[in-house]
């Protein structure tokens, strides 16, 4: 079973929280939750928001719903910084696959920089392989 409901949950709460005081709630909690996973985990999952703030600035991308950095490989860890080939996108139903590079602040709990190059679509036979689903 694949990990996703943290982020995607969590992500959707600062999309909703029409107060600031609602949104430093969600944040605080969002926080705490990633303290909670081990290295790893939580290195995913921040580079998972950050893929979906950088994508929501993007007027291709925009309409991204889901991001999964490691839903095709792992990524390659050094320090602050994630990067792989093997992360996949969903945006109006379809998957794509995509590389990106993560710069994570000190503490690893937010993205500092993030780049990525959109590839090619991921067939429909191929999303159960790789996890993806289409809710």
């Amino acid at each position: 079973m694949r990990r996703r409901p943290l982020a995607a949950l969590l992500l959707a709460g600062f999309c909703l929280a029409p107060l600031a005081a609602a949104q430093a709630e969600v944040s605080e909690k969002l926080e705490k939750s990633l303290e909670k996973l081990d290295p790893t985990e939580l290195v995913t999952q921040v580079c998972d928001l950050g893929a979906m703030k950088a994508l929501s600035g993007d007027s291709q991308w925009r309409h991204t719903d889901r991001v999964l950095i490691d839903a095709i490989s792992e990524p390659k860890l050094n320090g602050n910084k994630a990067s792989g080939e093997g992360g996949a996108l969903r945006r109006e139903g379809q998957w794509y696959r995509f590389s990106y590079s993560c710069t994570l602040s000190g503490n690893h709990m937010s993205v500092v920089d993030f780049h990525y190059k959109v590839g090619a679509v991921i067939p429909k036979e191929k999303w159960t392989e790789f996890g993806l689903w289409n809710d």
